[in-house]
């Protein structure tokens, strides 16, 4: 839709953008409900595919989902295309680029739920997670000091979630019910 209406000249030219940044090694992300909305001079350039159901109500729908399931590297025996309009909520069809510059093939895969924080865990749970990472040996070589805080050094040290985050949460005496 984004590139429906748009004078050709703006479409060269975010085409030449998306080129100039992926040959620097920058990533673009478009996102979209239907990836025949994107200019094929600017799916070919993006190597990353995730795919989440798309369902077919009519004909052009229909359409859709074999262009769609035609931009993503085929799996023997897998039929992307019957898989499309079926997958659940929390499921996708990925395909990535490899080491070697190639796709790979399709996988269906579980998407798990983003989880996040704003601002610095309190100091107890963030002493929990760094003793409990095997990192720590290798980059205090034994040593029993205790890192500085996040409210000693103003900084927030974490900005995702992780296995051991959670793991940490869960088995803290300092984690307080929310």
């Amino acid at each position: 839709m984004l590139f429906t209406d748009a004078p050709k000249h703006l479409v060269h030219k975010v085409e030449r953008l998306v080129r100039f940044v992926r040959a620097k090694g920058v990533g673009v992300f478009f996102v979209t409900q239907s990836p025949t909305d994107v200019p094929a001079a600017v799916l070919e350039q993006l190597g990353t595919r995730i795919l989440h159901a798309m369902r077919a109500r009519t004909a052009e729908s229909l359409k859709k989902i074999k262009a769609a399931a035609d931009t993503i590297r085929p799996r023997k025996g897998f039929k992307t295309r019957e898989e499309l309009p079926v997958l659940k909520i929390g499921e996708a069809l990925i395909s990535v680029i490899g080491e070697d510059n190639v796709p790979s093939e399709v996988e269906k895969v579980k998407v798990i739920m983003p989880a996040g924080q704003i601002g610095p865990i309190p100091d107890e749970e963030r002493k929990v997670v760094l003793e409990s990472t095997p990192l720590r040996k290798k980059y205090h070589h034994g040593s029993t000091s205790t890192p500085p805080t996040a409210h000693s050094t103003g900084a927030c040290w974490w900005r995702g979630a992780s296995t051991r985050v959670r793991k940490a949460r869960q088995s803290s005496p300092c984690r307080t019910s929310t």
